[in-house]
């Protein structure tokens, strides 16, 4: 593996990643005068190490830097990486909780073999459409009762507010949304198709129109008033 060497103030500085172990005591960069072994003719020079010269394959160093000590700074650099491979491993770990997912089978956590499981809480599923049966209007009931059952066993809430469906008879969004023309109606079709035929296609289910901006705007409402009722109550949503 050979790189060129570059002139700088009357020597040059070349090394190799694969250098003779008698070298790298003092690592694989050398310094190369026009005396030979042991000096240089510039005087001005005032190399930091000693010079010598190694019979080895030249590497590029990084442009307009010298190449000093590369098998030590690659050492070093492994190093570094363990560190923080080891430092980011760790602190994923600490941070790990888990919680069961029961979706819309939200009476699984009154089981006993959830209350007297590990599991730090559950993630339960509510449909928008539920949570604001009309207009402005929410209704949390449904929240209230399984996070106080959560609560009385130790256990936590995080809310996953579902405004899809994966299957097109099922729509998860406010009816309201779907009559009033503010709202563009409210929802698309996901469509599924087999390979390349998408002359094919089939719905495959509804999703809200989030890239819509007024449905984007009733969306942010419902989140705001869930912060307003269980911001610290609930893990998450």
């Amino acid at each position: 593996m050979r790189g060129r060497s570059k002139s700088r103030a009357g020597f040059r500085v070349q090394c190799s990643f694969f250098s003779p172990p008698e070298s790298r005591s003092r690592g694989n960069a050398v310094l190369l005068g026009d005396r030979g072994e042991s000096g240089l003719v510039d005087h001005d020079v005032n190399p930091v190490f000693p010079v010598r010269r190694l019979p080895q394959a030249p590497c590029q160093g990084a442009p307009g830097l010298p190449v000093r000590y590369p098998y030590l700074l690659m050492r070093r650099m492994r190093l570094l990486v363990w560190l923080l491979g080891f430092f980011v491993t760790s602190h994923a770990t600490a941070q790990v909780h888990h919680y069961i997912f029961f979706g819309l089978e939200r009476k699984g956590i009154a089981a006993e073999s959830f209350l007297d499981s590990g599991a730090e809480g559950a993630q339960l599923k509510y449909t928008w459409r539920e949570l604001e049966p009309e207009e402005g209007h929410y209704d949390f009931s449904a929240i209230r009762a399984d996070l106080a059952i959560l609560r009385a066993h130790g256990k936590k809430l995080f809310l996953q507010i579902q405004d899809v469906s994966f299957d097109p008879r099922i729509v998860n969004v406010p009816k309201y949304l779907l009559s009033d023309p503010e709202y563009h109606g409210g929802i698309a079709l996901q469509y599924e198709y087999d390979g390349k035929h998408e002359d094919k296609a089939r719905p495959a289910g509804v999703v809200a129109r989030r890239w819509d901006p007024a449905v984007q705007r009733r969306f942010q409402f419902l989140l705001y008033a869930l912060g307003k009722e269980f911001d610290g109550l609930v893990e998450g949503v």
